[in-house]
């Protein structure tokens, strides 16, 4: 069987995407088990034994890393294919939204550390893509901040009912920066489709639990991963994300 140049040069990427995504991966395992434990506190609280040892391992979060990476990897070079600047800024994304979502899912808690990187992959991204004249992702500079304020009203509205409704903390401070700080990433309206993703995602999870029985009221499902696993969603597919939105808006002439 005769390979094709094409059929060559696709072999060579998607290698060339597994290696680099595990040598991250590593990175990414070695960062996360030397940060200082108190990043993975509540204010004013104290580490326990847990936080002091090593918390990652290459299996099986490094191998569950790498897998995602190396998606992202692949998707995002097909999505912004000529555009080199937004496939880097939107990778190394991927790689703290992976960060984020082990955070939470583990200790319950989004360091700001980590939230503080993507706004500034926000802010270089909005400045390059406005600046540059490009507009791939942004029409102005009003359209991020108009995201990032719906963003976090959006969050905190939510926080503010679910605290109404359990008369208990229904949702933390990290939730709300974190999609504020995804609301400049995607710019306005587009934080909408972010949410409508996290809504969706979180459901069906839900769901899921009910299915097996394994919903009850003390337990605590911390919403960070469905909102990384969203606006990755959004980048790696977003122009059939916009394709379907226009289409589905035409069946109803609007």
């Amino acid at each position: 069987m005769i390979f094709g140049k094409s059929q060559i040069t696709y072999f060579v990427f998607g290698i060339s995407g597994v290696l680099i995504s595990l040598i991250v991966s590593k990175i990414c395992i070695e960062i996360f088990n030397t940060i200082p434990a108190k990043w993975l506190c509540e204010y004013n609280e104290k580490p326990d034994d847990e936080l002091l040892m090593e918390r990652l391992f290459m299996n099986p979060h490094g191998i569950i890393i790498t897998i995602g990476l190396t998606l992202s990897y692949i998707f995002l070079y097909f999505q912004y294919n000529g555009y080199n600047f937004y496939f880097y800024m939107f990778y190394i994304a991927a790689v703290i939204l992976f960060l984020i979502s082990i955070s939470d899912c583990k200790y319950f808690i989004i360091p700001n550390q980590f939230t503080f990187v993507l706004l500034i992959l926000a802010a270089v991204t909005v400045c390059y893509d406005n600046l540059s004249g490009k507009h791939i992702f942004y029409s102005d500079f009003i359209s991020p901040i108009y995201g990032g304020l719906c963003g976090l009203l959006i969050m905190f509205a939510l926080a503010s009912l679910g605290k109404l409704q359990f008369k208990k903390e229904a949702m933390g401070l990290g939730d709300i920066k974190l999609f504020g700080v995804i609301g400049i990433i995607v710019g306005f309206p587009h934080i909408f489709i972010v949410f409508l993703l996290t809504i969706f995602s979180s459901f069906f999870y839900i769901l899921y639990l009910l299915i097996r029985k394994r919903l009850t009221k003390s337990l605590y499902i911390p919403l960070g991963p469905y909102i990384c696993f969203s606006l990755l969603v959004f980048l790696l597919f977003r122009k059939q994300l916009n394709y379907f939105i226009v289409w589905y808006l035409s069946l109803f002439n609007v």
